[in-house]
């Protein structure tokens, strides 16, 4: 994956991700924890959406897998 895509992700909202990868996916591992995000009332909303590092690290590896078969073709 370019600098880019991966510059990408790791600005990405992980709920916006999350909701992607469910959709795409057809998932709904997605849809449950760890990778619930907390409910948050801030008037600038957490991008991370408050999950575990491990949580976001997987979500933004998927992502990037998911990327790339869109990219090859394949999916």
């Amino acid at each position: 994956m370019s600098s880019i895509a991966t510059n990408a992700l790791q600005e990405a909202s992980l709920p916006t991700l999350i909701m992607c990868l469910a959709h795409i996916t057809g998932d709904d591992r997605w849809l449950s924890e760890p990778f619930l995000p907390v409910r948050d009332t801030n008037l600038f909303h957490d991008e991370t959406g408050g999950l575990s590092e491990h949580a976001q690290t997987e979500v933004r590896e998927a992502m990037s897998i998911i990327l790339e078969e869109i990219s090859a073709g394949s999916r």
